[in-house]
Parts: structure tokens; C-alpha cells; sequence
């Protein structure tokens, strides 16, 4: 069965470092949506 975990917060309050943290205890994958609109933006 596929999940979808979705880590929702306020700026600052551990939401990737949460994410980081599961991954390496799992074999989910990351995806950051700042460093996606980057990518297809070219904003910094």
C-alpha cells in the first residue's frame, strides 16, 4: 500500500528536520516543495 505523509507547520518549527529525521529511519522519499519552486522558478 502507497502512503502520502504530508508534514504541515508554522516557519521554523522542525517540519524539515522532522522530514530529514523520518527518512533516514525509512525508505520514504523527500520532497521539498521551496527547493521544487526553485528549480522551476529560479527563485532563491
Amino acid at each position: 500500500m502507497r502512503e502520502l505523509i504530508i508534514v504541515a507547520g508554522a516557519n521554523g518549527s522542525g517540519k524539515t528536520t522532522f522530514a530529514k529525521d523520518l527518512v533516514e529511519e525509512t525508505r520514504y522519499v523527500f520532497l521539498n516543495a521551496d527547493e521544487i519552486e526553485k528549480g522551476l522558478t529560479g527563485k532563491r
